[in-house]
């Protein structure tokens, strides 16, 4: 019976100096903040955060994109439409020259032909279908002189294949790389 007290007596010792222990280690860790040198440190903090979160920059605005696949003619694209303007064609509205050219259960095609002087005789690139709202579609494109253009400088125009029914009911902003506002109509 004494070997059960002396053991439970020392268990009870060795427990009270080890949470005792870890109360003065914490006490040590984080003094208390009722000095002027804490104070400081606070400040210098404070300053230190401060410093590092100007100039911060939120995120850009991402938005959903539709997948497309531009389209590389082998003889050379249809002529220009007589008018800058974005066309959607699809399996039940296109024109007879592109009757068997492409899918048309499957895919749909869009047309965006550009109308600033500016870009006459370059060559037009998508780079980004975004939808910026459900019922909006931010075309983005890529200009680059067309080294094999002819001495008739045709406008800036590109065709593109995309899923079928993924433009209904879309209006289109063409934009490029720079976010410049391009003419479509």
């Amino acid at each position: 019976m004494f070997k059960k007290l002396i053991i439970l007596v020392s268990f009870a010792l060795i427990s009270s100096l080890l949470s005792g222990c870890g109360q003065l280690l914490s006490a040590i860790s984080n003094p208390p903040k009722d000095g002027k040198a804490s104070e400081n440190t606070s400040d210098a903090k404070d300053k230190q955060n401060q410093e590092d979160v100007e100039g911060a920059t939120a995120p850009q605005e991402t938005y959903q994109e539709i997948e497309f696949q531009p389209i590389n003619w082998i003889n050379g694209a249809p002529d220009p439409q007589p008018t800058p303007g974005v066309w959607v064609y699809t399996k039940e509205k296109h024109p007879g020259n592109l009757e068997d050219s492409f899918t048309w259960d499957e895919e749909d095609v869009l047309l965006v032909q550009i109308g600033n002087p500016e870009y006459e005789g370059y060559e037009m690139t998508p780079t980004n279908l975004q939808v910026i709202k459900p019922d909006v579609v931010r075309v983005v494109v890529k200009l680059e002189k067309d080294e094999f253009q002819t001495d008739e400088k045709e406008p800036a125009r590109v065709y593109m294949t995309v899923k079928r029914g993924a433009l209904d009911g879309k209006k289109f902003i063409v934009v490029d790389q720079n976010g410049k506002k391009l003419q479509t109509k």
